[in-house]
């Protein structure tokens, strides 16, 4: 439902194959009440991502459609039963509501120190600083000074003077497009977007040994008189306060640059700026409205920046949490459909909204842990319902000056430390049907939207689950301690009895330390807060959520049973879709811990971990595709990951590592191959896995524009920045070997792409024998049979990128086996390598030496980390930093793909392989997969005389199915069994 994809793509399901198990022939009919599209008999096997092809639809259009299929025989199917899609607002013309905000909670831009001196001659201006001001915990465990300004502005008679002049510093931090001398006079008055401004380097104390100091060049000699200092705002000393504003400083002026400096004026123990201060909680904005006729149905199109709960009458409105969908909010917001024709009656209704932060505002300051801070703008709504009547005419309610707003009990959130909810200041019956708003503030009517408005089409973020603590222990006096059982991602969640009045404190964590809570891994304090107004009340945040397997509470004089301190876990929906189990159960222990891990990190984007970070680090995204995609349906969902990698491409072609990129990193943490790389291998593993073909053309210049900006950095054919095998235990893999080796992978990729979608393929295979040449000229070593340093990772990733020549693929096998046996038994690799290695031992039938790494009892090891209490993958091999990481996971696909054997030969699994390898180590292999054209279906077991295979496959597919000592045989659709000899 809302969706605005003009040719969605309709696909079915042939029934069970035991009647027919091939179609040659369908015909489609779509209609909107009548008949908008019939195809007539088309020959064709497709059954999967077919376009509709109709005309054009049009804003709210229901379209129901069916099919009818021919088999082998000719023999014609009956219809199949309806389905329906409904178009969502497909133009800014059909949204007529407006966006609005609470008055109070808007900001305003910060008011400058006003310095005036005589007014002089002079051409150059300088700012010079021996004392900073307030300092900032940027980290740990010291605070952090530094001279930060957004903005200096020189006047002279009241004109602005230094608008886009030259400025130059005596030191700075420079981060591109964020911090830097040049962004202290480009016009941005505040510092809560991109650019910020100026910043020095870093110090531990305010008085300074040698002056910082910034100088404006006019670009000519002029009258000034007047200087204007705007400070940092985007985040705050932990009282409020104004961080980093110069205390002790002249001002210096001289009209060449061979005068000495004069001093126009000199401030000491300056107080800087009063700051803006927001509301003491967060917005509700609500409208009452009147229905008077009869209701035949209802939709509600809506957003809200950061993150919004929509109400009405009384209840909130649809399941999902967490909306809206992470975007660059600047440019594109996702908006969501609710089919809201049971809730709206008639008479009196009210429809209200409820909005945080989120991701989009990330304020500093608070005494709280964040990752970065920042803001894409402030909080706001964007609201239209429409009611239609049993005569045809319709009701609109959309959001505009008629609303009214409040502030509400939600007394903070920040996307990463936290949130606190003060019951007391409820407004009992605010979104129940005839409310009264009347001493509300008036909404502020910000106007018609501008930014793109996308349709929320993936799964959004649900509860999936609620589990009650394991136990709780007293930890301390006052202190109670509870245990969820497992690590996850989502909401604490307590029930309060007897506590009216007092604030329970909730402290998240996912590890303990000497029996308590730590939080070493992000360093500063994530908590939450509840007051209870009733001696029993429930509360879970609503605008943030955290990754965590204990909760301290305190503040109470009594400890919650364990059954009414809860956890809602979250994830995107993605529907489960595979299954694998072996006969060793720590192994079946591990694809748990990784499925846990992705399933963590599974929102609107998928994310590195659900607490520190929260960002869409992009190499998971492609190197662990195939790991995703075999737990869940993720056909929708990469869709959107693929735009969303699209929007965060730069002018010049480059691809940060994160997208949304709402922080920028330096570096390989903002340009690496490895993650800049998703702009290919998202949507051409997205190809392989489901036949997909539209994120390929969708992005297709996109992706030739990046291959553009990789050429540009090659020298000779070849790369040589970034991270490198991110996670190694062996760092000795050379960089431009880890990144030339993906060069190559993206090239081969873009020349089965271009025929795709039919273009010309050639520039793209010349660019992969290039490099492949250059690849062996530069990092192979004949004599020694090795590549690079003879790491792991050196070996494994020409194996896997089919770079290494055939006549020395076994020597450089041999030296990969060589290197895991030398260290008994264990892998060395990060997450770069980890598939690779995990891939070429597959491809040459080694499946033992895999499980020997995957479970050796000692790190780095995946049964390690079970040993070490793990419930979820960690990010590290040997435990450290996040203990909800998926980057490691690659030994869930390869199992699927290996140990079961299921792999596709053609895009979409249309023709797929089923060759398992029959390692030593294992009796028997179960895996079911659901692809695109139904449930795949592979099980292995040893028998006295060697291996019973059962296999599942589809209707309109087939499969080649490999057993040791045996012919390979093509079966159709349907359930067989095999046997193989020893």
């Amino acid at each position: 439902m809302g969706i605005d994809d003009p040719t969605p793509v309709l696909s079915w399901r042939l029934g069970a194959p035991d009647g027919g198990h091939r179609q040659t022939a369908y015909q489609l009919r779509v209609d909107t009440g009548t008949v908008v599209w019939y195809t007539g008999k088309v020959v064709s096997g497709q059954s999967v991502n077919v376009p509709y092809d109709g005309p054009a639809p049009t804003s709210r259009q229901r379209f129901s459609w069916r099919v009818q299929v021919w088999d082998e025989q000719d023999v014609v199917s009956e219809w199949s039963k309806d389905a329906v899609w409904e178009m969502g607002l497909l133009a800014h013309a059909d949204w007529h509501a407006h966006w609005i905000a609470d008055p109070a909670a808007v900001p305003r831009i910060q008011d400058p120190l006003v310095i005036r001196f005589t007014a002089r001659q002079t051409r150059f201006l300088r700012l010079d600083v021996t004392r900073l001001g307030r300092p900032l915990q940027e980290g740990w465990p010291d605070p952090v000074s530094r001279l930060q300004l957004a903005e200096l502005q020189v006047f002279g008679g009241g004109t602005l003077l230094s608008q886009r002049k030259r400025v130059t510093a005596s030191e700075a931090y420079t981060a591109s497009g964020v911090w830097g001398p040049e962004f202290l006079t480009d016009g941005t008055l505040h510092s809560n977007a991109d650019p910020r401004g100026y910043t020095s380097l870093e110090r531990h104390q305010q008085d300074l040994d040698s002056s910082i100091w910034v100088e404006v060049d006019l670009g000519g000699s002029a009258v000034a008189d007047e200087v204007r200092l705007y400070p940092r705002t985007d985040t705050h000393t932990p009282d409020g306060g104004v961080a980093n504003f110069p205390e002790s400083f002249t001002l210096q002026t001289r009209n060449a640059a061979s005068d000495p400096w004069t001093v126009a004026f000199r401030g000491t123990g300056q107080a800087a700026p009063e700051p803006w201060r927001p509301p003491p909680g967060l917005p509700l904005l609500a409208r009452t409205f009147t229905v008077d006729k009869p209701v035949t149905s209802a939709r509600l199109y809506a957003v809200g920046l950061g993150v919004c709960e929509l109400r009405l009458n009384g209840a909130k409105v649809g399941d999902a949490v967490l909306e809206p969908a992470y975007t660059d909010y600047r440019k594109r917001v996702v908006y969501s459909t609710y089919d809201v024709t049971s809730a709206v009656r008639t008479g009196d209704n009210t429809i209200g909204v409820m909005l945080g932060h989120g991701i989009q505002d990330v304020q500093g300051g608070t005494g709280r842990y964040t990752k970065f801070t920042g803001s894409l703008g402030f909080m706001k709504a964007l609201v239209q319902l429409e009611v239609t009547h049993p005569d045809g005419t319709r009701t609109e309610v959309v959001s505009d000056g008629q609303w009214r707003a409040e502030t509400g009990p939600t007394t903070f959130t920040n996307w990463f430390g936290g949130e606190d909810y003060d019951a007391r200041r409820e407004f009992p019956g605010w979104d129940g049907p005839g409310a009264n708003h009347q001493t509300w503030r008036v909404a502020q009517d910000l106007g018609t939207p501008t930014e793109v408005l996308s349709a929320q089409e993936p799964p959004p973020v649900r509860v999936k689950e609620t589990i009650s603590a394991a136990t709780g222990t007293e930890v301390a006096p006052g202190v109670w301690l509870y245990d969820m059982g497992r690590n996850l991602a989502g909401w604490p969640e307590v029930t309060l009895r007897g506590a009216a009045g007092r604030t329970a404190w909730l402290t998240p964590g996912e590890k303990l330390a000497n029996g308590r809570v730590t939080q070493s891994e992000v360093g500063e304090p994530v908590y939450f807060r509840f007051t209870p107004a009733t001696d029993e009340a429930t509360w879970h945040p609503r605008f943030m959520y955290y990754g965590f397997r204990y909760l301290e509470i305190s503040g109470l004089a009594a400890a919650p049973a364990p059954q009414d301190v809860r956890a809602h876990v979250l994830r995107a929906d993605n529907v489960a879709v595979g299954t694998i189990s072996t006969s060793n159960s720590t192994l079946n222990s591990v694809y748990t811990l990784v499925e846990r891990a992705v399933a963590s990190n599974m929102f609107s984007v998928l994310t590195d971990c659900p607490h520190r970070e929260k960002l869409g680090w992009l190499e998971e995204t492609h190197l662990l595709y195939d790991t995703v995609a075999a737990s869940f349906d993720v056909a929708s969902y990469y869709r959107a990951i693929a735009r969303d990698i699209r929007d965060a491409q730069l002018d010049n072609g480059m691809v940060p590592d994160i997208a949304p990129e709402y922080t920028v990193f330096d570096g390989g943490f903002r340009d690496d191959p490895n993650w800049g790389g998703a702009m290919v291998m998202v949507p051409y593993k997205h190809y392989r896995t489901y036949g997909d073909v539209g994120p390929l053309r969708d992005g297709y210049q996109a992706m030739v524009r990046y291959m553009n900006y990789l050429a540009s950095r090659a020298d000779g054919h070849l790369l040589d920045y970034g991270l490198g095998d991110w996670g190694a235990a062996d760092e000795s893999t050379p960089v431009g070997l880890v990144v030339s080796s993906a060069y190559h992978r993206f090239a081969t990729a873009m020349a089965e792409i271009s025929d795709a979608v039919g273009e010309d393929a050639t520039r793209y295979r010349t660019l992969a024998a290039d490099i492949r040449v250059a690849f062996n000229a530069a990092y192979f070593d004949k004599a020694a049979g090795r590549y690079g340093s003879g790491s792991q990772s050196s070996n494994a990733l020409p194996l896997a990128a089919g770079l290494v020549p055939d006549e020395h693929r076994a020597t450089v096998l041999a030296a990969l086996k060589a290197d895991i046996a030398n260290r008994g038994g264990h892998l060395s690799t990060g997450e770069v390598g980890l598939r690779a290695l995990f891939d070429v031992l597959g491809e040459a039938g080694d499946a033992d030496t895999v499980l020997t790494m995957a479970l050796n009892a000692t790190a780095p090891s995946y049964a390690a980390m079970l040993a070490s209490g793990a419930t979820t993958l960690p990010e590290f091999w040997d435990g450290r930093g996040s203990q909800n990481h998926f980057m490691m996971g690659a030994i869930n696909d390869w199992s699927y793909r290996y140990l079961a054997g299921i792999r596709p030969v053609e895009p979409g699994y249309r023709r797929f392989v089923i060759a398992p390898l029959i390692p030593t180590s294992l009796d028997q292999v179960s895996a079911s997969w659901e692809g695109p054209y139904g449930p795949i279906h592979s099980a292995w077991r040893k028998t006295a005389t060697g291996v019973r295979l059962s296999v599942v496959v589809p209707a309109n597919t087939e499969a080649e199915v490999r057993l040791p000592n045996e012919n390979p045989l093509v079966l159709p659709g349907g359930t067989h069994e095999l046997t193989s000899a020893d």
